[in-house]
C-alpha cells in the first residue's frame, strides 16, 4: 500500500473501498490490443474479428511481396497483369517511393495509402484496390505503383493475464506516462512514481529492471510532490544508491487519490 500523499486531500465520498483504492499502487496491465480493422464490418476485407490480430504462419514467413501490377516489359518474374493472391490472407498495400516526377494525382493516391489497413483477398484473387473518394481508375495498369506485403490470418489474441490487478493488490492502468526522473533530483512532477535500476550488472535489476508483470517495482513506489526529493531506495533497505535509479511517473495527479469522488 501507497503512503497517505501529503498533498490536501479531495473531499471523501464515505466509501471505505475509495480510500483503499486510492492507498493502492498501479500496474500497467496489459490489454488487447485494438486494431484499424476491428472496426470494419464483417463484410469489408479489411475487417478483423475482435480480440484476433493477424499472424503469419512459419511456413510462410518468407513470403514475397507481390508488384501491384506486372507488364510485359516488366523484369519481376510471374504473370502479367494485375497481382493475385498466392495464399488466402490478409494483404498489406504499400505505395513505391515517391518520384519527383509523380503527378499531383499520383502524389494524392501515395498519401492516402500511407495508412491503408491490411486486406482480405482469396488464392488467386485478383487483387484490386478502392480508395474512397479518390478510386483508383479501373485500369489494372494503375495498380503499377503499389506493392503487396502479406500479413497473415487472424489468430486470437494471447493477453498476459495480471492476476494481481484481478484480486484486487494493484490499481491496473492502460499506460504510464513517458515522464522520467533520476534518483538523485527533484520531482518534475506530482504523482505516484516507480524506480527502476537498469543497469543490468546491478543485482537489483532482476527485479526493478522493467514495467513487466514480472517485476517488482510497484512495491516500492511512491507519491511524490513537484519539487520534492525522490526518495531514497538505501534508506529502505535497498543496496542502491540514488543516482542508479531511474525513476517513471507512472500516474500524474495532485492528490495521489485518482478517483475519489468529491460529494
Amino acid at each position: 500500500m501507497l503512503p497517505l500523499p501529503p498533498a490536501k486531500l479531495p473531499q471523501w465520498d464515505s466509501n471505505p473501498d475509495t480510500l483503499i483504492d486510492a492507498a493502492k499502487a498501479v500496474r500497467v496491465t496489459p490489454r488487447a490490443q485494438k486494431l484499424s480493422g476491428h472496426a470494419y464490418p464483417p463484410d469489408h476485407r479489411a475487417h478483423i474479428p475482435p480480440g484476433q490480430t493477424l499472424k503469419v504462419p512459419p511456413h510462410l514467413a518468407y513470403m514475397p511481396e507481390l508488384p501491384g501490377f506486372t507488364s510485359i516489359l516488366s523484369e519481376a518474374p510471374g504473370a502479367t497483369g494485375m497481382a493475385r493472391a498466392r495464399t488466402t490472407g490478409y494483404w498489406q498495400p504499400r505505395p513505391l517511393p515517391a518520384r519527383d516526377t509523380d503527378s499531383v494525382s499520383l502524389a494524392r493516391l501515395r498519401r492516402d495509402f500511407a495508412n491503408r489497413p491490411p486486406l482480405r483477398f482469396s488464392e488467386g484473387e485478383r487483387m484490386r484496390l478502392d480508395v474512397g473518394h479518390t478510386n483508383i481508375p479501373h485500369e489494372d495498369t494503375a495498380h503499377y505503383f503499389v506493392t503487396w506485403h502479406f500479413m497473415g490470418w487472424p489468430v486470437a489474441q494471447r493477453v498476459p493475464q495480471d492476476w494481481m490487478a484481478k484480486a484486487g493488490t494493484v490499481r491496473a492502468i492502460a499506460a504510464a506516462t513517458q515522464t522520467g526522473c533520476k534518483g538523485d533530483q527533484s520531482c518534475p512532477q506530482s504523482g505516484i512514481w516507480q524506480p527502476h535500476v537498469v543497469d543490468e550488472a546491478h543485482p537489483l535489476s532482476r527485479t526493478l529492471g522493467t514495467s513487466s508483470l514480472e517485476s517488482e517495482g510497484w512495491k516500492w513506489q511512491a507519491f511524490v510532490e513537484k519539487g520534492k526529493r525522490m526518495p531514497g531506495l538505501r534508506a529502505k533497505g535497498l543496496p542502491v544508491d540514488d543516482a542508479q535509479v531511474d525513476w517513471r511517473l507512472m500516474l500524474a495527479g495532485e492528490s495521489g487519490f485518482d478517483g475519489v469522488v468529491a460529494s
